[in-house]
């Protein structure tokens, strides 16, 4: 499992290597759920990503998604926002949400250059998201360790 795991991995990787400008993803909550939001800075839309998935500081993937099959609708099959354990409509879950721990970093991954770092805090019934440097030095770390052919 752990072999499949390095090469679902790998191939994000080469992926995430060969994709197009930088497009940063944020996490909010929306609802009291984690959500991703994306747009590129020049303000265009999000790249069409057909993997995308949160990794974990220490312990793998926390969640991964792929597109379940080829794509027949208009547009892109990926939409932000997209909710944390929730894969959207025409994806699959590759690796089933893993509850997520307060005061741990997580590194948002997708082809075609998404990208971005979160972590959060629990304070009372609140919750408080705090997205981080995806080019943060820990970030980079978790990057390599989940996805040893990425480069910066």
């Amino acid at each position: 499992m752990r072999s499949f795991f390095h090469l679902a991995t790998a191939s994000l990787a080469l992926l995430l290597s060969a994709c197009s400008p930088s497009a940063p993803v944020k996490a909010v909550l929306v609802d009291g759920r984690v959500t991703f939001v994306g747009d590129t800075p020049d303000g265009r839309k999000a790249p069409c990503p057909q993997s995308f998935a949160i990794l974990a500081e220490d312990g793998g993937p926390a969640w991964r998604i792929d597109q379940a099959g080829p794509w027949e609708g208009p547009g892109c099959a990926f939409r932000f926002p997209a909710t944390y354990g929730q894969p959207p409509a025409g994806f699959a879950a590759a690796q089933a949400p893993q509850p997520l721990e307060p005061g741990r970093l997580y590194v948002i991954l997708g082809d075609g250059g998404l990208h971005g770092a979160f972590s959060f805090q629990k304070d009372g019934a609140d919750t408080v998201i705090r997205n981080v440097d995806a080019g943060s030095a820990q970030a980079q770390e978790i990057r390599r360790r989940h996805v040893p052919s990425a480069t910066d």
